[in-house]
């Protein structure tokens, strides 16, 4: 049966991925001097790679956790889902000579002015190409050699022709990098590729300043988490409206899958880690437990009138499917709990408050279905 189980491990896009020969298999970078001019990965348990200071808002994903839940579906890269959004990307992307299956080692995305901007580390291996790869992408644009490998494309936007700007920043790799798989591969990105304009105002950005005193904000992040070993996702938002009464101060929120700790969950998909997913709420005024209630009710209400007719409309597809719908429902539910700690309000779903009883359950389902080996 542990073959079906890989199936459903896309609920915790944990699964790790041996690299191929050759690509990611690349010992930690061991600690160095800083280079002037470039910016420091930040390296806890996990690496991240950039935490803009007074960012509105700000979240990064590691794109080998990523990688590793897109590959369990067979036939599947990682890259199909950003190659799919535009007919120009894979030849810009080629023009540089960027893998996106093997060369992104994280994304990312955060409030800039009046819109937002986004990131990606990555290892450039020709940041010469990068001219080309902007004339691919955006062919006939006027396209501007700003400083380094800073540069500008001239774009249309809604009021008017906008600058966009593409800017890549060298990555210092001043501390030692943990020796799990998702940090050795994180560990081969080169550069810093932030690109600015697109959406929003098109004001240039100083990613030296914005990356100052990244490590605090990082670790004032990964404390939502008991262990940050294997970070997936992991970010902030701030002031902002909430629900009606209520305004969010600010938000912290990760998932992490930390590696030595697994659960029945996971031990059934082949996996030795565990799945760690914690949102915490700061909220004025202070929420009460039947108001919480009331969201948690309402918020899964949405859920099932979103999900069942997906389910329904998938049905046909077999009980592999429909199981995959349990699991997840599971985790939603026996592996959820939230709590009130003044003005905090925290949700926590963790694949370890998942019993063998409450899989045995699913696994039952299956059986009458699929022979056991």
């Amino acid at each position: 049966m542990k073959r079906i189980w890989v199936v459903l491990a896309m609920v915790s896009a944990c699964k790790q991925t041996p690299p191929e020969p050759g690509k990611g298999s690349a010992a930690p970078a061991p600690a160095k001097p800083h280079v002037a001019g470039a910016i420091a990965p930040i390296v806890t348990k996990s690496v991240t790679f950039f935490a803009p200071k007074d960012a509105p808002w700000w979240g990064e994903m590691s794109f080998a956790c990523y990688a590793a839940a897109i590959r369990l579906q067979p036939g599947q890269l990682p890259s199909a889902a950003f190659t799919q959004v535009s007919p120009l990307i894979a030849p810009s992307l080629a023009a540089a000579d960027i893998d996106l299956d093997h060369d992104v080692a994280a994304i990312g995305a955060f409030g800039c002015g009046d819109g937002f901007c986004m990131y990606s580390a990555l290892e450039l291996r020709h940041p010469e190409k990068l001219p080309a790869m902007l004339s691919t992408m955006l062919p006939g644009a006027k396209q501007t050699h700003v400083d380094k490998l800073h540069y500008t494309v001239e774009a249309p936007g809604p009021k008017g022709t906008r600058t966009v700007h593409f800017n890549a920043i060298p990555l210092s790799w001043d501390d030692q990098v943990p020796s799990d798989p998702w940090s050795k591969d994180a560990s081969r990105a080169t550069h810093l590729l932030i690109i600015s304009g697109l959406f929003g105002d098109d004001k240039p950005l100083d990613p030296l300043a914005l990356a100052e005193g990244g490590l605090a904000r990082v670790k004032d992040v990964e404390s939502v988490v008991t262990d940050p070993g294997g970070m997936c996702i992991r970010g902030r938002v701030g002031n902002r409206e909430f629900q009606p009464g209520y305004k969010l101060d600010h938000a912290r929120f990760a998932m992490a899958l930390p590696d030595g700790a697994s659960d029945p969950l996971m031990k059934l998909v082949g996996s030795t880690r565990t799945m760690d997913v914690e949102v915490e709420l700061a909220l004025d005024p202070a929420p009460t437990e039947a108001v919480t209630a009331k969201w948690i009710a309402d918020a899964r209400t949405w859920m099932s009138s979103t999900m069942d007719p997906v389910r329904a409309s998938l049905s046909a597809q077999g009980p592999v499917v429909d199981a995959m719908f349990d699991v997840a429902q599971l985790v939603g539910t026996k592996g959820f709990t939230h709590k009130i700690d003044g003005k905090a309000f925290d949700l926590s779903w963790r694949t370890s408050r998942i019993s063998s009883g409450d899989l045995a359950a699913v696994e039952s389902k299956l059986s009458a279905f699929v022979p056991t080996p």
